[in-house]
């Protein structure tokens, strides 16, 4: 797996970054978050 030498040591900083993430969604769109999945895709821009 190519990934795993770089994820590893983001083992516990991870779960918080993705947390962190999940709130400030919350709070800029000012709804809850339901789900028990949240899904991050940052999409490049062409321009």
């Amino acid at each position: 797996d190519y990934f795993s030498e770089y994820l590893a040591d983001l083992g516990d900083t991870l779960p918080v970054l993705i947390r962190e993430m999940k709130q400030d969604y919350e709070r800029t769109h000012n709804l809850p978050y339901v789900y028990s999945r949240f899904s991050y895709l940052p999409i490049a821009s062409d321009s």
